[in-house]
């Protein structure tokens, strides 16, 4: 404390300066910086999450619906006949009413579901009713995963199938042991209801169109299931991180970077199937805004420091140096130095100073020359 009493003043300047004006704002200007990147992060998580929800939500919601469509056949009278309708039943009016019956449910249901693609029952005596488009495809192992559930729903990842002089396309599907509504562990025959691929995406987006983003469905192996990219549907993920991440970790989330961007990634299984729902969020176009609002605080700060240089300057000049002159023109004349004399830039107080200083540096200058002269006549 004695030290900085014998400082001058220019360095008593300098150091209030410093410490009360540059540091303070520099240490605020890094807080706020600081803040606003974990807000950014965290909004831009918040954005992949809320994404991830909602769309999560949809797949749920039409999955549910779908397993529903199924549950209702163990019940419903018409479906029970279908099934356990002998072939010599076939032609019986019946076995007819409750075919159009069926007819009538489904194609309703086809209406009201776009992406709902073709619909097959297979009674266990071996007669068949489709509904919807006459598929072609390879679906052998879906039959067998079926039988070893033994009722509950399976639901299959993406594969490809066409129609009579058509081109392939892409389905997901449900397929389900039907059992005797009276003897429940008694299978009466089999239903598969599939899912056109691009139209069921299309759905799911369009009921989060005010979310940002991107959405699609894996399953547990890294192979896509539902994408905004027809042709990636049934394989292989082409991000070996993403792949990775989904076969290999816990973590609920991911950072990536593609295309010279930075993504964030965030996963949740989807219960009853072997999918798992995937949301990513571009970082960058999350926050733009954002960083519009932190570019300003940084400019603000920088903006408060520059005008705290000027004042300093300003400050310097017109007070600081003036004052630091006066006292080195009184220790001149202190010094027996007359000629000591002060600029005279104002007419404020330092200059008033100024100027009384200089008349009495030429009143003693007078009266000094008088004694001289006086000695001399003596």
């Amino acid at each position: 404390m004695h030290m900085i009493r014998n400082w001058g003043l220019k360095n008593k300047f300098v150091t209030v300066f410093l410490l009360l004006i540059t540091l303070p704002t520099v240490i605020i200007g890094c807080i706020i910086y600081y803040q606003t990147t974990t807000v950014f992060k965290q909004q831009a998580e918040k954005n992949a999450v809320g994404k991830l929800e909602k769309n999560e939500d949809n797949v749920t919601s039409i999955i549910r619906g779908i397993e529903n469509m199924s549950s209702y056949m163990i019940y419903e009278k018409n479906f029970r006949t279908f099934f356990t309708a002998p072939e010599e039943d076939l032609n019986q009016p019946a076995y007819k009413e409750a075919v159009a019956g069926i007819n009538g449910y489904f194609t309703f249901q086809l209406m009201s579901h776009s992406y709902i693609d073709s619909i097959s029952l297979v009674a266990n005596d071996g007669h068949v009713l489709e509904i919807g488009s006459s598929i072609i495809g390879n679906e052998v192992r879906l039959n067998q995963e079926s039988r070893n559930l033994e009722g509950a729903p399976f639901w299959s990842n993406t594969y490809q199938v066409k129609e009579n002089g058509s081109e392939k396309r892409n389905v997901v599907s449900l397929s389900r042991v039907i059992n005797d509504f009276n003897h429940i562990d008694t299978p009466i025959g089999m239903v598969r209801i599939r899912l056109d691929e691009s139209k069921l995406y299309k759905t799911i987006e369009n009921n989060t169109i005010d979310q940002t983003g991107d959405y699609f469905v894996l399953n547990k192996k890294g192979e896509v299931v539902l994408h905004q990219d027809p042709s990636l549907a049934g394989k292989p993920f082409p991000d070996k991180n993403v792949t990775h991440w989904i076969v290999n970790s816990k973590n609920s989330t991911l950072k990536i970077n593609a295309e010279q961007s930075d993504y964030l990634l965030v996963k949740k299984a989807i219960a009853g199937t072997d999918w798992v729902s995937i949301a990513m969020v571009n970082e960058g176009e999350v926050v733009k805004s954002l960083y519009n609002v932190r570019g300003l605080f940084v400019f603000m700060i920088l903006l408060l420091l520059a005008l705290g240089a000027l004042a300093f300057v300003g400050f310097y000049q017109s007070f600081i140096k003036r004052i630091v002159e006066l006292t080195k023109q009184t220790k001149q004349l202190g010094k027996g130095d007359f000629s000591a004399k002060v600029q005279i830039s104002s007419q404020d107080e330092i200059g008033k100073l100024g100027l009384r200083f200089n008349q009495m540096v030429t009143t003693i200058q007078k009266y000094i020359n008088r004694e001289y002269k006086l000695k001399i006549k003596q």
